[in-house]
């Protein structure tokens, strides 16, 4: 759902604001829809079962705070249905850590410089705008 934007910013671009708003949005109800199956029924496909990591970075790079709380939420409730989660001893403190490391893998793809700073600006705004 997302690969053009992984396209985009693999080739040190930002994408296009318009269409990516529209994949984010149609992302979030499919994300939505999935998550309240039960786990086992969660389908592989990232067309049908958009990868959370996407629609976090989808909304850093539309400075979507709302979407940004949203995503850091679903991976999780990812994180809480997978087999990983019996080992967790406090999930509450694993949300900072899974968005931290999903933007520090947003940031990895890209390898121009001057774009990784912009990246990194986008981060920091929307880590600080306040949540309505």
């Amino acid at each position: 759902m997302f690969s053009d934007m992984i396209h985009a910013l693999r080739q040190n671009h930002l994408p296009e604001a318009a269409p990516l708003k529209a994949r984010l949005r149609a992302a979030v109800v499919k994300k939505m829809a999935i998550l309240r199956q039960p786990y086992l029924f969660w389908p592989q496909d990232t067309k049908i079962n958009p990868p959370a990591r996407h629609l976090l970075w989808a909304a850093v790079l539309l400075l979507d705070k709302e979407n940004f709380e949203l995503a850091g939420d679903i991976l999780v409730m990812e994180m809480l249905e997978s087999a990983d989660a019996r080992h967790l001893s406090d999930p509450a403190t694993l949300r900072p850590q899974l968005i931290n490391a999903e933007l520090d893998e947003l940031i990895s793809i890209v390898s121009d410089h001057n774009l990784k700073t912009q990246l990194l600006e986008k981060i920091s705004t929307i880590q600080q705008v306040p949540h309505h």
